[in-house]
């Protein structure tokens, strides 16, 4: 799953408890759900491989604004 400009995990992600390796490095724009970070630290515990962003776990979780808060130029009100 790296370098394929992820934003966001699907949340049922966290229920894949068995994974060996997991590979996420490369998505800059990635966030994860508290529960996201929770469970790719247990996996981490349990010897997966994990590859991923230095910052990724500090990463927070973005909120996205609709159209109708931003003006024409793209700036939030």
């Amino acid at each position: 799953m790296s370098n394929n400009n992820l934003t966001k995990l699907p949340k049922k992600f966290i229920n894949l408890s068995n994974l060996v390796v997991l590979r996420l490095s490369g998505n800059p724009h990635l966030t994860l759900t508290q529960k996201q970070k929770e469970w790719i630290r247990s996996l981490e515990i349990d010897g997966c491989e994990l590859r991923l962003d230095y910052d990724l776990l500090d990463r927070a979780e973005s909120t996205q604004l609709s159209h109708d808060t931003k003006h024409d130029d793209g700036i939030p009100f």
